[in-house]
C-alpha cells in the first residue's frame, strides 16, 4: 500500500471537511437571529485552513458587514465626432501631435499615439502615475469616482489601471488604462465607465468574507505555490457576457478577492446555495 499517497488524501479528506463545518456552523449561526456569531474565533479557524492550502492572507478580513441592494446601472457612451474633436484640439495636453480614436460599441473609448515622443525625461512610478493622471484631468476623466488601481511596468513602459468607485466602495467591471512611455509619452488610452442610475429597494443579507474566503478556496485549487491574499473587499460588479449588446443592468453585490500576483477572484456576495 502507497502509505504516502494514502496520507495525502486524508488530509485532502479532512481539510474539506473543515471547510464545509465551518460554513455550516456560520450559516446556522446566520440563521438564529438571537446567537451572535463568534467571529473572531472564525476567522482563526479560515485563516489556519487556508495556511493548510498554502494560501496566506496579509490583507485585513472584515468582521461586519451589512445588507445590500443590488444597483442599477448604464454604460456611459461616447459620441465619435465629438470624442475625435476633443482630442485632437487639446495640444495642451498631448503636445507631441493628434493621436487616432476609436469608439467600440459605443461604450470603449480608445485613444492611441504610438508617435508621442514624451518631454518628462526617465521615468519611475510616481512620475508616470502623475502623467496619468495629468492627462485624465486635461480631458475630463480624473473625477471623483476614479481611484487608481495598480501601476506595472513593462519592457516598452508603464501601464496604469484605473478603477471605478461608487461611494464607499468598488464598481467592477469599469476601468480606465493609460499606457505611458519610457519618456512619458501617453501612447493608449482605454476607458469603459459605468453610470449609477438607482439603488434597489430591498436589501438582503450578505454572506460573511470568510465564507467568501473559503469559496475561493475551491476556485484557486491546489496551488503549487504559495497563494498570498492582499485585499479583500465588498462591492459591486457589472460583468455581462455580451457587454457589447448590452446598455444597462444590474450590478450585484460581489467579494473582491486580491492576490499578490495581480489575479482577482470575485464570490457572489448574496447567499444562493
Amino acid at each position: 500500500m502507497d502509505w504516502s499517497k494514502a496520507k495525502n488524501i486524508l488530509i485532502i479528506a479532512f481539510t474539506i471537511t473543515n471547510i464545509f463545518l465551518i460554513i455550516n456552523i456560520e450559516k446556522n449561526m446566520l440563521a438564529s437571529k438571537g446567537m451572535p456569531m463568534p467571529i473572531d474565533r472564525t476567522v482563526e479557524n479560515v485563516v489556519r485552513i487556508l495556511e493548510e492550502k498554502n494560501m496566506k492572507v496579509e490583507g485585513d478580513i472584515p468582521r461586519h458587514m451589512a445588507p445590500m441592494a443590488v444597483l442599477e446601472v448604464a454604460y456611459e457612451t461616447y459620441d465619435e465626432d465629438k470624442m475625435m474633436k476633443l482630442f485632437g484640439g487639446r495640444k495642451d495636453a498631448d503636445p507631441n501631435g493628434r493621436g487616432q480614436v476609436e469608439i467600440i460599441n459605443g461604450k470603449m473609448l480608445v485613444y492611441t499615439n504610438s508617435g508621442a515622443k514624451g518631454t518628462n525625461g526617465s521615468m519611475d512610478h510616481k512620475k508616470a502615475l502623475n502623467v496619468a493622471e495629468k492627462f485624465l484631468r486635461a480631458y475630463g476623466f480624473m473625477k471623483s469616482d476614479v481611484d487608481h488601481w495598480r501601476t506595472v511596468y513593462h519592457e516598452e513602459g508603464y501601464e496604469i489601471i484605473f478603477k471605478q468607485k461608487y461611494k464607499n466602495t468598488f464598481l467592477e467591471e469599469s476601468y480606465m488604462k493609460v499606457v505611458i512611455s519610457k519618456t512619458g509619452a501617453v501612447r493608449l488610452f482605454e476607458r469603459i465607465w459605468l453610470r449609477p442610475l438607482k439603488a434597489g429597494s430591498h436589501k438582503n443579507e450578505i454572506i460573511p468574507s470568510t465564507k467568501a474566503l473559503l469559496k475561493s478556496v475551491e476556485k484557486m485549487g491546489n496551488p503549487e505555490e504559495e497563494k498570498v491574499i492582499t485585499d479583500i473587499a465588498l462591492g459591486y460588479r457589472f460583468d455581462p457576457p455580451n457587454w457589447q449588446n448590452v446598455k444597462s443592468g444590474t450590478a450585484f453585490p460581489v467579494w473582491r478577492i486580491v492576490l499578490k500576483e495581480g489575479d482577482v477572484i470575485f464570490i457572489d456576495a448574496y447567499e444562493n446555495d
